[in-house]
């Protein structure tokens, strides 16, 4: 009732600032306000109240009532400040007779004080509803501050490109079928495969086979042999899979299939510190003496496309290497992963950088290195391609490249 009280006193001054109702009144009209809430709020706040209902809260805001036990409603016909019976009229009380006299002398201007009256009263109906909404029950959820959505930050780029299409995701195979599988790699390639002080085979092949077994969640076993002789022991079934660095080729396709590459080797430039630039192009490298090996795919790449540089051809890659090292040509061009070594070993003596690159045509640098089963054996090799994926989409097979390869030839 608190809340009530205070909008009587309020009710007591209109537009004009005079008073509108006597403060013997004011504790009278707060009742008569709280009852038309209680019947009638929540039908006029949502619309649906009757007139009757109108009516009697528009009465209760523009006349005093009197005091007692026949408290009704006013008829229309009669003054707002009294409440006639069958028989008798009551008294009206000194203070509301003294407040009849200020009405009569302003009855012409009646109705624009009713509507402005009505008015301040709509909005101090709205207050008390939600003053007693505050009071009498529980809040309503508030409504929560619109935030600006952050944008979506974009990926962190990954050290090691993707040949692997998101968009041509695999799906997880059949393994119910599939109890182990048995790999197959070479003895001496670091450090992709080779034997460890143990004798046991390491390297990034070999680690890669018990990622894809842990992936697969299937038993998995690693053997070691000659190069030469691997194919040979894979269509024997001594094996199930050959994971040694084997290069897709059209020979390779005609006697085994491939699980999708897991890497390339890119073929990349390299410059001494002080002239090695991120993006090289053929423009910058026009009247430049580039080392390459005679008779390579390398070669024929720079014939191709890089037609106003000057070539000069070694017949290895050791030889290339030593010229640009002694500043006798201005770039080598030739296989990363070998260069990477290169770049990081003593070798080197720190002399040279990667300067543009990597270049992955098919058509000059093969098709990639992918996981070699016998023909036909699509189990396996659909296993293989689903683990794979998986790897390279946790991050997993990245951190295991760049623990291999401190200078990434990518």
């Amino acid at each position: 009732m608190r809340g009530v009280d205070e909008m009587a006193d309020a009710i007591e001054f209109g537009a004009t600032g005079q008073s509108m109702m006597p403060k013997s009144a004011k504790r009278f009209s707060g009742d008569i306000m709280l009852k038309c809430i209680e019947a009638n709020a929540d039908a006029i706040s949502i619309g649906t109240a009757s007139p009757r209902d109108r009516l009697c809260c528009t009465r209760y805001s523009v006349g005093v009532r009197p005091t007692g036990p026949d408290r009704h409603l006013t008829p229309p016909h009669l003054s707002p400040h009294t409440t006639q019976t069958k028989n008798a009229r009551l008294e009206t009380p000194p203070a509301i007779r003294r407040r009849d006299v200020q009405v009569k002398q302003h009855m012409r201007v009646w109705p624009i004080s009713l509507r402005r009256y009505h008015s301040n009263f709509c909005v101090l109906l709205l207050a008390g509803l939600l003053a007693f909404g505050t009071d009498a029950g529980p809040t309503r959820a508030q409504a929560q501050p619109h935030v600006q959505p952050q944008a979506e930050q974009p990926p962190a780029p990954s050290p090691f490109p993707g040949f692997w299409d998101p968009k041509r995701r695999p799906e997880r195979p059949d393994l119910s079928r599939l109890s182990q599988i048995r790999f197959m790699t070479e003895t001496d390639y670091p450090p992709f495969n080779y034997a460890g002080a143990d004798g046991h085979p390491v390297g990034f092949n070999v680690e890669l086979a018990r990622l894809i077994c842990e992936e697969l969640a299937i038993t998995c076993t690693i053997q070691m042999r000659r190069f030469d002789t691997l194919i040979q022991a894979l269509n024997q079934n001594r094996g199930d899979a050959v994971i040694a660095s084997l290069a897709v080729t059209a020979d390779t396709r005609k006697v085994l299939d491939f699980t999708d590459p897991y890497y390339r080797v890119p073929a990349r430039f390299v410059a001494r510190r002080d002239a090695a630039t991120p993006n090289l192009r053929p423009e910058q490298i026009e009247g430049k003496k580039i080392g390459v090996v005679g008779g390579s795919a390398h070669e024929a790449y720079l014939k191709a496309l890089f037609t106003e540089a000057q070539l000069v051809t070694y017949p290895s890659a050791e030889a290339a290497r030593e010229a640009l090292r002694k500043a006798e040509v201005d770039y080598v061009f030739g296989d990363g992963i070998a260069l990477s070594f290169w770049i990081n070993g003593t070798d080197s003596e720190n002399c040279c950088a990667f300067a543009g690159g990597p270049f992955f045509e098919s058509r000059y640098f093969g098709e990639g290195v992918g996981i070699a089963v016998r023909k036909g054996n699509e189990p396996i090799r659909q296993a293989l391609n689903w683990a794979l994926y998986r790897l390279w989409e946790k991050g997993r097979f990245a951190d295991l490249w760049l623990r291999h390869f401190p200078v990434n030839p990518y």
